[in-house]
């Protein structure tokens, strides 16, 4: 009985070998992070350029991948970069609030005005705050 018992245990621990998936080892050669940075910039919004706002964005190596707006003591986190249009550089999160800001990248995040910060509603997109250039 006890061979019985034995055999049968290894004939499991075999079935269940063969069926399961094989994982990679992970590759010695792997490749390096980009370097990733932050960078803050200050825009005056509004017709009359009077409301400041903040905005740090992350970089993968040049390319804008993330913004954080902070607006009127509110904070609009987690803006990923979307690239749908080509000359502007997009951010939208869950919550569907999109920051528009001139094409930039890490060289020249402190040279390019913002556009607006506005929230996409099921009627018609919500703006926030335009006009928005960099505080010189």
């Amino acid at each position: 009985m006890k061979s019985y018992v034995k055999i049968l245990s290894l004939a499991s621990v075999f079935v269940l070998a063969a069926c399961s998936k094989q994982v990679p080892v992970a590759s010695q050669n792997v490749a390096p992070q980009t370097n990733v940075t932050t960078q803050t910039v200050t825009y005056m919004c509004g017709a009359k350029h009077n409301h400041p706002m903040h905005v740090t964005y992350q970089f993968a190596g040049n390319d804008a991948v993330k913004a954080d707006v902070q607006f009127a003591g509110k904070t609009y986190a987690n803006l990923v970069r979307v690239k749908d249009i080509n000359d502007t550089t997009k951010f939208e999160n869950a919550q569907k609030w999109v920051w528009l800001v001139d094409g930039i990248n890490a060289q020249n995040v402190t040279k390019k005005d913002g556009m607006m910060l506005l929230q996409h509603t099921a009627q018609a997109d919500k703006i926030l705050i335009n006009y928005c250039d960099v505080k010189k």
